[in-house]
């Protein structure tokens, strides 16, 4: 299909065109008009004059024909004209289906940026998660290393009192088997 700026050029075209069909069968009506008052003039000039009725039917005729060429022209124009409507018609309707397509693709075009703000504010919602997670993890990390710091103290504390009660029973120990000895 030939596009839009085209079928407006198209279309401003054809309307020149009929616009000097017009003017050209306007301009064909006043030639007709000014035949059809010469008319009526011989003809008035006719009954005042009944000596010149021959050279006034002459000229009579002459105007007829005249007229008779003028109204064959605008006939010629009119019709020239009304093919020229029926091309503007025609372009009109033409230009009214493209105009509903672009309508319907600039809807489609809407339904489109509308789907890519939704997985945009889909995206920017998980990356919040994400975010939010990342958090938690951080914070979950800091309590493990806390937990095993303290673990780690435990243990230490542990050992040392372990290794002070082995020493007090290996004391024990001795004395006993000095004693017994």
């Amino acid at each position: 299909s030939v596009g839009v700026g085209t079928q407006s050029a198209v279309a401003a075209g054809l309307r020149e065109e009929l616009r000097a069909a017009k003017n050209d069968a306007e301009h064909v009506r006043d030639e007709l008009e000014e035949s059809q008052r010469r008319v009526a003039s011989l003809e008035l000039e006719r009954t005042r004059r009944e000596r010149a009725a021959a050279d006034a039917a002459d000229e009579l005729r002459r105007a007829d024909d005249a007229t008779a060429q003028a109204k064959a022209r605008t006939n010629g124009y009119e019709q020239e004209a009304r093919a020229m409507t029926v091309r503007l018609e025609e372009a009109g309707t033409e230009t009214r289906a493209l105009r509903s397509e672009i309508l319907k693709l600039g809807a489609e075009l809407d339904g489109a940026r509308s789907e890519a703000a939704s997985a945009r504010e889909v995206a920017d919602s998980t990356e919040r998660v994400r975010t939010n997670n990342a958090a938690r993890m951080a914070h979950a990390e800091s309590i493990l290393a806390e937990a095993q710091t303290r673990v780690s103290s435990l243990t230490n504390a542990l050992a040392v009192e372990v290794a002070a009660k082995q020493r007090a029973l290996a004391a024990a120990q001795q004395r006993n088997s000095e004693f017994e000895g």
